[in-house]
């Protein structure tokens, strides 16, 4: 995917949405149960630091990836 697809895709949520998923990381998954999500509670910084654009990015390549092995082009 070429960059302006990824922030139109991205930018195409309503400002408040876009808020909302910036902030999973702190308002929601810091939240869990430190005993049943110790590594969440461990990174939780470093996860919310973790920009939008690079959670996309991880999401198509590991799409893109998992199609070549099924086609086995890996």
């Amino acid at each position: 995917m070429c960059e302006r697809t990824t922030e139109m895709t991205l930018g195409s949520l309503e400002p408040e949405v876009q808020e909302k998923d910036t902030t999973t990381w702190t308002r929601v998954y810091a939240r869990l149960p430190q005993g049943e999500y110790p590594v969440t509670h461990a990174h939780i910084e470093a996860l919310a630091a973790v920009d939008p654009k690079a959670v996309y990015d991880a999401a198509v390549e590991a799409v893109l990836s998992a199609a070549a092995r099924s086609s086995g082009n890996a």
